[in-house]
């Protein structure tokens, strides 16, 4: 019986997916958190989960990794910094 228990509790915490700052993700949701792109993705066949950053986000426009974009006199570039994590670069033209 305690055996049952336990996998019904594990299966129950499970289907919460991903938790970011208290709420609950699902699978493929796609986010913006500050000036970044973020996803929920199901790993491995067990349903372990985890959160990827895709990419930047400025002015609702997408900047996939290491590329840049353009907008006004600013030109923004996402970088991949290593150990899965990324910056925004803002530069300024006159």
């Amino acid at each position: 019986m305690r055996v049952l228990f336990t996998v019904l509790a594990l299966l129950a915490t499970g289907y919460c997916l991903c938790k970011v700052n208290g709420r609950d993700r699902s699978e493929n949701e796609k986010w913006v958190e500050g000036s970044f792109l973020i996803q929920c993705l199901k790993v491995g066949k067990w349903g372990g989960w985890r959160t990827t950053v895709l990419g930047c986000m400025v002015n609702n426009k997408q900047i996939p990794t290491g590329t840049n974009a353009t907008l006004g006199k600013k030109t923004y570039i996402c970088e991949d910094t290593g150990n899965g994590r990324l910056r925004l670069r803002t530069f300024w033209y006159q």
